[in-house]
């Protein structure tokens, strides 16, 4: 069946390296019900993170693109997902997600706060007029003091 426009969300997860972009886009994938399981970035099985590079260095070198299904009563959207690198250097593969996307989800790490990236991408945002999203990740960290 065609999904209609109107039901396609797209939404880019931006931030600091570290935020946890990747396994929160495993745990939605997961939720939806798009992979079995959540994949893991010790053993190299996150689907976002596919390449031997990504695998053996444990963080995105490069714009992934993931899609599911969300349910809310009797209304289905097909959500687009894209995961972006959050080093400085692989910015080049991160800002132009925001091209492509209605919404910047911006990722924080609740162990670091809001990082260099983290207000780079919000002003990249703001300026493509985008749609933002904060998500704090990470709360249920050791120290962390919100």
């Amino acid at each position: 069946m065609a999904t209609r426009l109107k039901d396609i969300r797209t939404l880019a997860l931006v931030g600091a390296s570290g935020a946890g972009k990747t396994l929160l886009a495993e745990a939605l994938l997961a939720r939806a019900g798009a992979i079995p399981t959540m994949g893991s970035l010790e053993r190299g099985t996150t689907a976002c993170d596919y390449t031997p590079l990504e695998k053996e260095l444990r963080h995105s070198m490069k714009l992934a693109v993931a899609s599911f299904e969300a349910r809310s009563g009797d209304e289905t959207a097909r959500v687009h997902l894209l995961d972006t690198p959050g080093y400085p250097d692989l910015a080049g593969h991160s800002i132009p997600a925001l091209g492509a996307v209605e919404t910047a989800a911006i990722v924080v790490n609740a162990q670091n706060g809001i990082e260099m990236m983290t207000q780079r991408f919000m002003q990249w945002a703001a300026k493509r007029q985008l749609d933002r999203l904060v998500i704090v990740n990470k709360i249920d960290a050791p120290g962390v003091d919100l």
